[in-house]
């Protein structure tokens, strides 16, 4: 029985490992603030990293890994300054009828 346990647990670690040497990694928890993020965006043109630290008041690093999240999801898209990301929600909204 603890063999199988441990089986178990081994099993799972090189399942993460494969999914890591892949390139894959699951995301992770929602940001209890990416809600909120997502209306802030929906008011903008365009918006970078530094607008949502000020306007979440969070960190610059927890800015960027929800600015990465919204781009994951197609909120925004990247522009040819690597800082600035091209807000795509506002003509979503108006199509799905969201706001």
């Amino acid at each position: 029985m603890a063999d199988d346990s441990l089986l178990k647990s081994l099993e799972k670690r090189v399942a993460r490992l494969e999914e890591k040497v892949n390139g894959f990694m699951p995301e992770p928890t929602e940001d209890e603030q990416f809600d909120e993020a997502v209306m802030l965006v929906s008011r903008y043109d365009k918006i970078s990293p530094s607008l949502l630290q000020r306007s979440l008041n969070i960190g610059y690093a927890r800015a960027a890994r929800i600015a990465d999240r919204l781009e994951k999801r197609g909120y925004i898209i990247p522009t040819k300054n690597h800082y600035i990301y091209q807000v795509v929600l506002g003509k979503r909204k108006k199509f799905l009828g969201l706001f």
